[in-house]
């Protein structure tokens, strides 16, 4: 993997109460998650630029993009913490809001320009509840052409917005994981969903109009109400000032609050960074450090496996690491990033074999001083 910028800085665990202690914002600057409560208006990707402009630093990137007409929780990591990025995106989100049923627009939300309007009777609420009950669990959507997904290496919005004809977007498995009807009075229908990474809520809007038969629906308003383990009470409200993001950051570890973490001796950290596997009774369970009340941690859909670690010297991570405990190695280990297929870092390019009783073996290193 490419090599960072700058070192992480010192001390960026979290401190009692959940609050990130001024060690999270030391060293060469801040590092960590910042939540927002976004504006409607508003784009992701100017909250990105504010991060840079306020707090003086040039690594930043979003978590996951929300439309500008919707509202809510939006992350922005900050510093060498970008590098975990994959893995805060693979959370659920929940959101609340109104579909404009028998609306079809080009955005696919009531921002858009009117493809047709529904002019005749309106459904009842059971059949709604049915319609809208067939899209649970994981099936094909068809994300929006005015979306961030990529067409020839380009956002598919980019070319939507210069009015440039565009094919329909391939279809890719989406996870409704539930949805519940807060008020059906036509043509609004009000609604709390939770779904999984990458599912587009103005894509079952239109599905689901076009489901009832009233030619298709369009998002007429959404609030991101939580993002993983984070909700609304986490993020700053407007106006985002740079006192108020360093008030609020979270460290690494805090962002990641399912992972475990397991602290290092400094020759602990300098193998995990060569891409040498740490085995043997010295890296035993009893190291392990959890934040409280915090249930195991699930491994994103092709992502890390569910031994995954985050490996910390003195609170700055070192690297996500998967661990076997004296229980036994998982059954299908993933080579670490970098590897090529069938080899490992530090193993001389032979296939990985997992030593017996307790292992930590580095997946993702993050250089460091």
């Amino acid at each position: 993997m490419p090599a960072m910028s700058e070192p992480f800085p010192a001390g960026t665990t979290a401190g009692p109460g959940g609050k990130s202690p001024a060690g999270a914002r030391s060293g060469k600057g801040p590092c960590g998650l910042v939540l927002f409560d976004k504006p409607r208006g508003v784009t992701t990707f100017s909250l990105v630029r504010e991060a840079r402009k306020a707090l003086g630093i040039r690594q930043a990137g979003h978590v996951g993009t929300l439309d500008p007409l919707a509202t809510g929780l939006a992350g922005v990591l900050v510093g060498p913490a970008v590098k975990l990025s994959g893995l805060i995106m693979g959370c659920a989100k929940v959101y609340s809001g109104e579909m404009r049923l028998g609306l079809a627009t080009d955005t696919d939300d009531v921002t858009g320009e009117t493809l047709s309007e529904h002019t005749g009777p309106y459904p009842e609420l059971p059949l709604v509840r049915e319609a809208l009950e067939a899209f649970l669990g994981e099936r094909p959507q068809r994300p929006p052409v005015f979306s961030a997904v990529k067409v020839g290496g380009r956002p598919s919005y980019a070319a939507a917005r210069r009015g440039e004809a565009a094919a329909p977007l391939a279809e890719r498995p989406a996870l409704m994981i539930n949805c519940r009807i807060l008020g059906w009075v036509p043509p609004l229908l009000s609604f709390r969903i939770e779904v999984g990474s990458g599912f587009y809520v103005r894509s079952l809007a239109r599905d689901l109009g076009l489901a009832l038969g009233l030619g298709g629906g369009a998002l007429a308003s959404l609030r991101r109400e939580r993002l993983g383990s984070f909700d609304l009470s986490r993020a700053v409200p407007p106006p985002f000032t740079g006192a108020a993001m360093l008030a609020s950051l979270l460290g690494p570890r805090e962002a990641l609050p399912e992972i475990p973490e397991f602290p290092l001796v400094p020759r602990e950290a300098d193998a995990l960074r060569a891409g040498r596997i740490l085995a043997g009774p010295e890296v035993g369970p009893g190291r392990m450090a959890r934040l409280p009340g915090r249930p195991e941690w699930a491994a994103p859909r092709g992502g890390y496996p569910a031994g995954t670690v985050l490996a910390t010297l003195e609170g700055r991570p070192v690297a996500l690491a998967e661990y076997a405990g004296p229980g036994g190695p998982p059954a299908a280990p993933l080579p670490p990033e970098g590897a090529e297929p069938g080899g490992a870092v530090g193993n001389g390019g032979r296939a990985f074999s997992p030593p017996r009783g307790p292992f930590l073996r580095p997946l993702r290193v993050f250089p460091g001083p």
